[in-house]
């Protein structure tokens, strides 16, 4: 007998050439389940269904803000820079922004080169001094 709000169980797809997976509902009612938990479970393995994930590759893309966090900057600063055509390279697909992952990892090293801080070919220390100009004329 189902609780008020449960829903039926579930099968999963085929997994490792089982083609039939019966799952169990637990006894707790959905409200006792802890947070974040699937309150099916695999009746073989005891593998709650959450838990499994297809073998997918990592995407190649983020989201704006998924982006920002990758930066470790705020998704306003990412939006300013999309604006004013700076920060790396970013595409729309369909109504979202979207940066790939190479692209933000060439942009970081390539803002890694440009700073004089961290490439020493471009420390203002390591040239000679310049010898300045008169600004006047006599």
């Amino acid at each position: 007998m189902l609780h008020p709000g449960q829903r039926k169980p579930r099968r999963a797809f085929a997994i490792a050439g089982k083609t039939d997976l019966s799952y169990h509902k637990t006894s707790a009612p959905p409200s006792r389940l802890s947070r974040g938990h699937s309150p099916y479970t695999d009746s073989e393995t005891g593998v709650h269904v959450s838990e499994y994930q297809p073998h997918l590759p990592p995407p190649s893309f983020l989201t704006l803000p998924k982006a920002a966090q990758y930066l470790g900057i705020s998704a306003n600063t990412l939006y300013v820079w999309r604006h004013r055509r700076q920060g790396p390279p970013s595409f729309r697909m369909g109504r979202r922004v979207m940066y790939r992952i190479s692209a933000l990892e060439e942009w970081v090293a390539a803002q890694e080169s440009a700073d004089s801080r961290s490439n020493p070919s471009r420390s203002p220390f390591s040239r000679p001094p310049q010898r300045r100009t008169a600004r006047w004329k006599r």
